[in-house]
C-alpha cells in the first residue's frame, strides 16, 4: 500500500506552501470483507459518520444552518462547502490507497489530510477509534483499530499530536516516465491525455485554497507541459453514493509521456500526494509514476 516510487528522491516535507500528512489504519472487522470493486465511496461515507458523530449533537448534521459550523470540525474538514463563502472550497482529505482483502477480516486504510483536514488531524482519528465498533467498514460490519500510525514518522499516532508532513517527492525533467492511473480519474475533459488537463485544475485550486496562493502560470488546457508518447486504457463506470452522480465514467489506464520540462515534472510529483480529477474523497485520480 505503500511502496515508494522509483527513480524518486525525498525532498522538503512542503510544496508551494501546502502540507500532506497521512494517517494509516488497519482495522479488524466482525465479519469477513465482501468483495467490492471500489472501496473509496465507502471509506468517504465512513469517515463522515464516523465525525459526525464525534462532534455533532444531532442525528444528521445540519452545518447550513448551524450557528457553530464555522470552528465545527465537520465542515472544516470533512465539508467545507457548507462553510459561508466556501461553497466551492475543496475538501481538506482523500482515501490514498486501501486494502480490502476478500474474506478477510483486516481492512488497511491510509488517509491524506492537508489544509484543513491535516489542522483536524487529531479529532479525525479520535473519531474513527471511538465510532469504529458502530461503524460498517467496507460491508465487514463493526470494527476494532488495531494500528493507527502517522505515516510521515512511522509512529504511533495520539489524537493530542500532530500529524508529521511527508517527504514532498521529486521527479526529474525530461522522461520518458510510465504513469499509471491506480484508480479512476473523474474528469469532464475529452481528448487523446486526459491526465493533464484534470492535474492542472486540481492543483491550481489546492495552491490557491490551502498553499501560499500563488498563481501557477500553467499551460491552457489544451497544451500539456510534455509530449504524449502513448495512452493505453479505457473509460470505465464510476461507483458512487448519492450526491456523488455528476460525474458517471472516468478513464482508467497507463500514459507514457516523454520532454517533461520542470514544471510539469514538479506538478506530477505534487498528484502523487494530491490525486488528479474530480471526486478524490471518493479515492479518484490517484496516479504511480515510473522512470
Amino acid at each position: 500500500m505503500n511502496a515508494p516510487v522509483q527513480g524518486m528522491a525525498p525532498a522538503a516535507t512542503g510544496w508551494r506552501g501546502l502540507a500532506v500528512g497521512a494517517l494509516e489504519l488497519e482495522v479488524e472487522t466482525e465479519r469477513p470483507l465482501p468483495a467490492i470493486e471500489h472501496a473509496g465511496a465507502a471509506l468517504r461515507g465512513l469517515l463522515g459518520r464516523a465525525l459526525s458523530r464525534q462532534v455533532c449533537p444531532l442525528p444528521q448534521p445540519a452545518c447550513a444552518g448551524c450557528a457553530l459550523r464555522a470552528g465545527c470540525a465537520y465542515p472544516l474538514a470533512f465539508k467545507p462547502a457548507t462553510l459561508p463563502g466556501d461553497e466551492a472550497r475543496l475538501p481538506g482529505y482523500l482515501p490514498h490507497a486501501w486494502r480490502v482483502p476478500t474474506g478477510g477480516r483486516r481492512l488497511g486504510l491510509r488517509l491524506h489530510l492537508f489544509g484543513p483536514g491535516l489542522a483536524q488531524a487529531g479529532t479525525i482519528a479520535q473519531a474513527l477509534c471511538a465510532a469504529a465498533a458502530e461503524l460498517d467498514w467496507a460491508g465487514g460490519g463493526g470494527g476494532r483499530v488495531r494500528r493507527l500510525h502517522d505515516a510521515g514518522s512511522g509512529r504511533p499516532f495520539a489524537a493530542d499530536a500532530l500529524l508529521t508532513p511527508l517527504p514532498w517527492p521529486v521527479l526529474p525533467a525530461g522522461g520518458p516516465v510510465q504513469v499509471r492511473l491506480c484508480t479512476p480519474l473523474a474528469t469532464k475533459h475529452a481528448g487523446a491525455d486526459p491526465l493533464w488537463p484534470a492535474l492542472r485544475t486540481r492543483l491550481q485550486r489546492l495552491v490557491k485554497l490551502y498553499g501560499d496562493g500563488s498563481a501557477l502560470d500553467l499551460p491552457p488546457a489544451a497544451q500539456a507541459p510534455w509530449r504524449l508518447v502513448s495512452a493505453q486504457g479505457r473509460t470505465v463506470g464510476l461507483p458512487r453514493n448519492g450526491e456523488h452522480a455528476r460525474l458517471a465514467r472516468g478513464w482508467r489506464g497507463r500514459l507514457t509521456l516523454a520532454e517533461l520540462t520542470p514544471q510539469a515534472a514538479e506538478l506530477l510529483a505534487a498528484g502523487l500526494l494530491l490525486h488528479a480529477g474530480a471526486d478524490t474523497t471518493l479515492g479518484f485520480g490517484r496516479i504511480d509514476v515510473k522512470m
